[in-house]
């Protein structure tokens, strides 16, 4: 199952993730996939088309199986290219949003906004972003452009009369939505319960430091 947090050292790792596997009779060692064949991937899994397995099999490793080699491949393959995380951009992205118009409802739309994205900020080539990143490392970057341009604007919105009202008081900018996702029900943890305001502590408190004592 895939983890709620997303985490650039884990994202790095998984980079380095292998698996072996029985094709054409031979063991065979695969890595995982980078950006542009792990989003192939996830497409052929969507698909559930019959020869989706096959396909996988062969898209995955560059090797065509034999019909007793595909069950068993496709199943160590496909745990190897399990996404690790679901980052908070990916997950608000992944929430109710207004249809797109028809001309940019084209297939593979969403990693070539992730290419775009990632070339404009840091100028690496397409073929570069696709195939040397991980899809995991590829959003922690997308969430450092946006948090980046988030605050740049911020600032500009300070000093512009814009961002003041008629007294000259700043107004509050308004916040990237992912920024408020956090815990979820697939983290494990959910976020705390707000404790009612009858039960928090009254008047002075005191904390009884342990070393001292001892």
């Amino acid at each position: 199952m895939a983890a709620a947090v997303l985490d650039f050292l884990d994202a790095l790792a998984a980079k380095q993730r292998t698996a072996e596997v029985i094709l054409g009779g031979k063991e065979v060692r695969v890595p995982r996939a980078p950006l542009g064949l792990h989003l192939h991937l996830l497409l052929l899994l969507e698909s559930g088309s019959p020869e989706s397995a096959f396909d996988y099999v062969l898209l995955a490793s560059g090797q065509e199986p034999a019909p007793e080699e595909i069950a068993p491949a496709f199943s160590l393959l496909r745990r190897l290219n399990e996404p690790i995380s679901q980052p908070p951009l990916l997950r608000a992205s992944l929430r109710g949003r207004s249809r797109p118009p028809a001309a940019l409802r084209y297939r593979g739309r969403g990693l070539a906004a992730i290419v775009n994205e990632i070339a404009i900020a840091y100028g690496w080539t397409a073929h570069y972003i696709l195939n040397e990143l991980g899809p995991e490392e590829a959003w922690c970057y997308l969430q450092e452009i946006q948090l980046a341009r988030h605050d740049e604007r911020q600032f500009l919105y300070s000093l512009s009369t814009v961002g003041r009202d008629k007294k000259g008081k700043q107004k509050p900018f308004t916040s990237l939505p992912w920024l408020k996702i956090s815990a979820s029900p697939d983290s494990g943890r959910p976020p705390p319960v707000p404790v009612p305001k009858r039960f928090l502590p009254s008047g002075t408190i005191v904390r009884f430091d342990e070393r001292r004592a001892s």
